[in-house]
């Protein structure tokens, strides 16, 4: 209750006649019996009273007005929020009949408590709209009514928080601080909470460079508020910490991290709370240096304390599970990050809706897991949701519209339209060079796929130059010892085994090789890409029964649960087919082609480059096992899919050509050989320019 509001109808009633005595009698029994908390039963008093003040004042008088809103605070505190609604209504409306305004504080109080009936019966959007009109009237006297502002901008930033409106959170405390820190100066609790509100702010927009200064602040408040080994202090040293790791500072940020641990070890009685929390700051940098395994423990130890208190179905649960499978996504364990946010949506769902602002981010994680492992439906499905949700919140300028971009784009290569894929990439590049600056991870990610696009349709120069620029900034915000950046260097590799750069690519792998041994991540599927290009290198340099080998390992290994990748089991099948060509197996490479097409196409499609390298790999099979009308027509098919889905020019196509060229040529077309025999050459000489 807004105890003044008393205050405010005892001096009201000081000015009216005896003839008021009983209402001023019955608002007495009500006073005292809300005072005691009796709200219940003061709610037939105030009822009484009520109809009393409109017998003696009639219902367009001040006394009429302050009755009602006493009333409604006596049916919200006692949860019966339906008759609050009604009667702070009256109030209000009574209000600005006797006083001619809109902006009078009474006006105020009452859509403050209009927005908390709201915000407490799950309507944010009205909450809000009150909300921003009381917060709109007290801000205009900071100093006067300082303590109703501090309080609606509080209430205000709690309905924000809800809706994911982290911008509006940041905008008020901007307006707020100032006042506070003139009035109660910056080592009051005032100060420190409303500087809290906002970093966390500023953090949910990833604004992580803005916020440490943030931080900067309130590490000097809490130290002068409580001292350097208080729980308040260690939670802005977690905080801090958190804000450099996300901008690379990783150093500087364990230093934080562990000074923050090493307080809380000393705290009686122990803050379980805020070591969870310690736990997965901690955990969340562990991820970003690679280190995955030591990530998962700090990961577990958070969730186990958070269970132990009872949180084990709440926002500070399912925070954790998120990060969590983050990190399984950023380790390329795709099969835990889905199992881990589907979990993670069914908590938010259960506990929120199914357009939680945050299940927007969600699902779009989990539309890029499923893309990864080769489920293209279920992928598009859940982009399609995510990307809704995120516009809805956001707007069109996030990092998450860069993502969805992103990850559109390289499900338009799958399907065979390669140009669009690579023009949303470039769309995605942009928005997170705008929003971030040029040296960032979502940059990173997004010339990374650029460069994959352009590898797989032949065009090396520009795949070069994708990738090349991806592996500097990686190299950049990580150092060499990490694991995107034996992700770049693997990309790399495969680029230059296409161009029988041998030499060059060998140093490459070798070089990630030792990142993924040293990091555990070998059963990954950046370590499996690895082994996979290691034993293409062998076969391109003629040492096929090695390359067998490595081929053979990496299928073992995409067998076991923990690994199981559908996208790296096409492509090994493909290579294996066509490593047994190499080695005369031709029956094997015919069985090897025809798994990898029956495998991509539930995955991918007919359109899918993957599937088309395996169609292509059953031609020459076929041909050297002189089935010349199968290969014929597996050849004439292909031909016709490659040129739907990519054109009279794409660079696939000069090998089919050459193929059916070798085909007619055997068996006795001459005429029909040399023309494809042009056809290939001419292919040949146009894609040898572009990529000069």
């Amino acid at each position: 209750m807004r105890t003044f509001i008393i205050t405010i109808t005892a001096l009201l009633l000081s000015w009216s006649t005896a003839s008021a005595q009983d209402f001023m009698t019955l608002n007495d029994q009500f006073v005292a019996l809300f005072q005691q908390g009796k709200y219940k039963e003061a709610i037939p008093i105030g009822l009484k009273a009520l109809q009393q003040c409109n017998q003696e004042f009639g219902n367009k008088h001040i006394n009429y007005a302050v009755a009602a809103d006493n009333l409604a605070n006596a049916y919200f505190n006692s949860g019966q929020y339906s008759q609050a609604l009604t009667f702070t209504h009256l109030a209000r409306h009574t209000y600005m009949l006797v006083t001619g305004k809109k902006d009078v504080l009474e006006v105020g109080l009452c859509d403050n408590l209009l927005g908390t009936i709201h915000s407490n019966t799950n309507r944010p959007d009205s909450a809000i709209y009150y909300f921003d009109a009381a917060f709109g009237l007290f801000i205009q006297y900071p100093e006067e009514q300082y303590d109703n502002l501090l309080q609606v901008s509080k209430n205000y930033c709690a309905t924000l928080s809800s809706v994911g409106s982290d911008n509006g959170i940041e905008t008020i405390c901007n307006l707020v601080i100032p006042g506070i820190k003139k009035i109660k100066g910056v080592n009051s609790t005032d100060f420190i909470d409303m500087m809290t509100l906002k970093g966390e702010a500023q953090r949910a927009q990833q604004k992580m460079r803005e916020a440490v200064p943030t931080y900067d602040t309130l590490l000097q408040s809490a130290e002068a508020y409580a001292g350097k080994q208080s729980a308040l202090y260690a939670s802005m040293l977690d905080a801090r910490g958190d804000c450099l790791r996300a901008i690379y500072q990783f150093e500087a940020a364990e230093r934080d991290l562990l000074a923050a641990m090493h307080i809380r070890q000393q705290i009686t009685p122990p803050d379980s709370m805020g070591m969870a929390a310690n736990h997965h700051y901690r955990a969340n940098l562990y991820a970003a240096l690679s280190d995955f395994a030591r990530a998962d423990k700090q990961y577990d130890s958070s969730l186990l304390l958070y269970q132990k208190r009872g949180h084990a179905n709440d926002d500070y649960y399912s925070t954790v599970l998120r990060s969590k499978a983050y990190t399984y996504v950023e380790a390329g364990q795709h099969t835990k990050a889905k199992q881990t946010l589907r979990q993670v949506l069914k908590l938010q769902s259960e506990r929120y809706s199914n357009d939680y602002f945050l299940n927007g981010e969600v699902l779009i994680t989990l539309a890029n897991s499923e893309f990864q492992t080769g489920e293209l439906a279920a992928a598009q499905n859940n982009l399609d949701k995510g990307e809704k949700i995120a516009r809805q919140q956001y707007g069109d300028s996030s990092y998450l519209i860069a993502r969805c971009l992103e990850i559109r784009g390289l499900l338009l290569h799958k399907v065979g339209k390669s140009e669009e894929g690579m023009q949303l990439c470039k769309s995605a590049l942009a928005l997170n060079d705008k929003i971030f600056g040029p040296l960032n991870e979502f940059s990173a990610s997004a010339l990374s796929n650029m460069g994959l696009i352009a590898t797989e349709t032949g065009d090396y120069a520009n795949a070069e130059e994708y990738h090349r620029k991806a592996f500097i900034l990686r190299k950049d915000l990580y150092g060499l010892d990490h694991a995107m950046v034996a992700l770049s260097m693997t990309n790399l590799a495969t680029l230059m085994i296409y161009q029988s750069r041998f030499e060059d690519a060998d140093k490459l792998l070798a070089a990630a090789y030792e990142i993924e041994s040293r990091k555990g991540l070998l059963t990954t599927p950046v370590g499996l890409m690895t082994f996979n290009n290691i034993a293409m290198l062998l076969q391109k340099q003629g040492d096929y029964e090695r390359a067998e080998q490595f081929y053979q390992k990496v299928l073992e290994l995409l067998k076991t649960d923990s690994v199981q990748n559908k996208t790296v089991y096409g492509l090994v099948l493909n290579n294996l087919s066509t490593n047994a060509l190499d080695l005369k197996k031709y029956d094997a490479s015919l069985q090897y082609a025809t798994r990898a097409m029956e495998a991509v196409q539930k995955m991918e499609g007919t359109a899918s480059q993957a599937y088309l390298r395996a169609a292509n790999n059953q031609v020459v099979a076929f041909m050297k096992l002189r089935q010349f009308d199968n290969a014929r027509k597996a050849g004439l098919q292909l031909a016709a899919q490659i040129k739907k889905s990519y054109g009279d020019s794409a660079s696939l196509l000069e090998t089919v050509y050459s193929n059916l060229s070798s085909l007619e040529a055997q068996t006795g077309n001459l005429p029909l050989a040399v023309q494809y025999l042009q056809q290939s050459l001419q292919l040949q000489m146009h894609n040898y320019e572009k990529n000069i």
